[in-house]
């Protein structure tokens, strides 16, 4: 290891004993790169690093790196892959906002939700799991194989876990006004584990990936075949004209919420 990445090491490694404050430790890293706390992150799993301690680092980077990930997504060509996931994403967001809005009117007995609504959520919850096996088919292995093996894992697994709990929460919404007490209780681990999963993705995986991948073309190719979620943009795979796409983030979150809306509703 570089002496970059050994200082990133002892510092994550304070913080996650509790010897080093979230803002000491995000005061130390915020100048190291992507690259770097990945690196260091491999070091901490081979010490036994848990997925909930990495969880907790994953605030700091979010803080750190979030600026950087909103001028990335500007930057991208259109129809670029990670374009594409971190646009999927802002309609993810989305999606968990709905979710915890159908949360609260359920723990507040506050109205009536119907379970159709909840039914169709789920169903366009569920077109993440094509956004999940494109990551996994095409920039997982070549993070892997460029040695950024240790935070792939944890995002995989998180993978399989909204999968055992999508599939729970589809059959809880089943007996529906029954069980209300585990409906909003897996609501409460669904909707932080795939907000947090999203971010991290957005500002630092994401980031390394756009230094190490260079055979995007390829890597488009591969998505194609496995097919999208009913709510991306898909575009072709070409250069974006000057002065083209130049709307702000907002605005593209709105249009690709009615966009995928309207997919949902012609599928």
């Amino acid at each position: 290891m570089t002496s970059k990445q050994i200082e990133i090491t002892n510092t994550l490694t304070a913080f996650i004993d509790g010897k080093l404050s979230k803002e000491d430790t995000a005061d130390i890293i915020k100048n190291s790169s992507p690259v770097v706390l990945l690196k260091a992150e491999n070091e901490l799993f081979k010490s036994g690093m848990s997925m909930i301690e990495m969880r907790g680092i994953s605030e700091i980077y979010y803080d750190i790196f979030i600026e950087d990930a909103k001028r990335t997504i500007k930057g991208l060509e259109k129809g670029h892959p990670i374009r594409l996931l971190m646009l999927e994403h802002m309609v993810i967001r989305n999606l968990l906002r709905e979710l915890e809005n159908v949360r609260d009117t359920i723990s507040a007995g506050e109205g009536e939700v119907d379970k159709k609504v909840l039914r169709d959520l789920m169903h366009n919850m569920g077109e993440i799991e094509k956004h999940h096996q494109r990551e996994e088919n095409s920039i997982f292995p070549r993070l892997k194989d460029a040695g950024y093996w240790g935070r792939v894992a944890m995002m995989a697994k998180e993978h399989d876990d909204f999968i055992k709990h999508e599939i729970l929460l589809m059959d809880l919404i089943d007996v529906f006004p029954g069980y209300t007490e585990r409906l909003t209780r897996e609501i409460n681990y669904l909707v932080p584990l795939l907000r947090f999963h999203a971010l991290t993705e957005d500002a630092l995986l994401y980031s390394v990936a756009l230094e190490v991948i260079h055979d995007w073309e390829i890597v488009n190719e591969e998505m194609e075949i496995i097919g999208y979620s009913k709510f991306t943009p898909v575009g072709n795979f070409k250069p974006m004209k000057k002065g083209d796409d130049g709307e702000d983030v907002e605005s593209i979150l709105e249009r690709l919420i009615q966009y995928g809306k309207r997919k949902v509703k012609e599928g």
